[in-house]
């Protein structure tokens, strides 16, 4: 009986640390996720607002260099990024978009709390597709295309986030459970061009407000901004 006892405890102690091991594991993996995205680990409240700083803001061709920290390298050049056109359509089918190939996303508007939109909702909305030149410069991780956000100005010229994608080109994603949506796939020294979309409500948004933000709600150095210039038509290059 002690032999099995001690078989039992040796077990259970061996047990115990493989799940201390993929907790911690899975803490660090946060963490970093946390930071890549935002910047920061202790990113503000959705609430707070960003003024525009217009000496970092690139228009439509122009190359922007995107920041990605790393554990090491807090000015680590992560992608450098090329906005080559902007374009709203009346609805994801105009543009070419399959229902099955877009996602519900979250619409940060005027409150703290975000509204979910569904797909069956968005398929009948107005969308914003740009089309992006990606160079992975040095980033070594799988790249995750959230980086960018779709942001809007309002009449005191401080920027707030709107949403996050809705469609993605070059998602390495299966299926609509896979979590995996932001996901792509590019070696250092590879380029892509590919797109990606964002749900919009003419109604209620000018669409010279809009403006794309790599890095938003990161440290303020972090943050690149593009100007879509869609103030003089529905369509920039």
């Amino acid at each position: 009986m002690k032999k099995i006892s001690r078989r039992r405890n040796k077990s259970l102690f061996f047990l115990t640390f493989i799940l201390v091991l993929v907790a911690c594991s899975k803490e660090s993996e946060l963490l970093v996720n946390e930071k890549y995205s935002k910047g920061d680990d202790n990113s503000p409240p959705l609430s707070e607002r960003f003024t525009l700083d217009k000496s970092k803001l690139a228009k439509i061709g122009e190359s922007v260099s995107v920041k990605r920290p790393t554990m090491t390298d807090n000015q680590n050049i992560g992608f450098e990024l090329i906005v080559n056109n902007a374009t709203i359509y009346d609805n994801p089918a105009e543009a070419g978009i399959q229902q099955e190939e877009l996602r519900e996303v979250q619409i940060y508007d005027n409150e703290e709390q975000p509204e979910m939109v569904k797909v069956e909702d968005i398929v009948n909305g107005s969308i914003l597709i740009c089309e992006l030149t990606l160079t992975n410069i040095n980033e070594e991780d799988e790249p995750n295309i959230a980086f960018l956000s779709l942001v809007v100005e309002d009449d005191k010229q401080n920027l707030r986030l709107l949403t996050y994608p809705t469609y993605f080109a070059s998602s390495v994603s299966e299926g609509e459970m896979d979590t995996k949506f932001f996901h792509f796939n590019l070696l250092k020294g590879q380029s892509i061009i590919t797109k990606v979309g964002w749900p919009i409500d003419l109604k209620t948004l000018r669409q010279e407000q809009l403006y794309l933000v790599a890095n938003f709600r990161g440290d303020d150095e972090l943050m690149s901004y593009i100007d879509l210039q869609l103030s003089e038509g529905r369509e920039a290059k």
